[in-house]
């Protein structure tokens, strides 16, 4: 995820979901367990509305 966004592009929820392969909620159960590392996640960096973990 973060060599992505190093390259200018960053990934969406069910990108890294199936890039893992894990399910969407099980990516964003981890994400909101972790609250202190951020992904820069497409709605994240690009501001699209509520994020995965609201």
């Amino acid at each position: 995820m973060t060599q992505a966004y190093s390259q200018g592009a960053s990934l969406g929820i069910h990108d890294i979901a199936y890039l893992v392969g894990a399910s969407v909620d099980a990516v964003r159960d981890s994400m909101a367990s972790h609250k202190n590392i951020v992904l820069p996640t497409r709605g994240l960096v690009a501001d699209m509305g509520p994020h995965a973990l609201t």
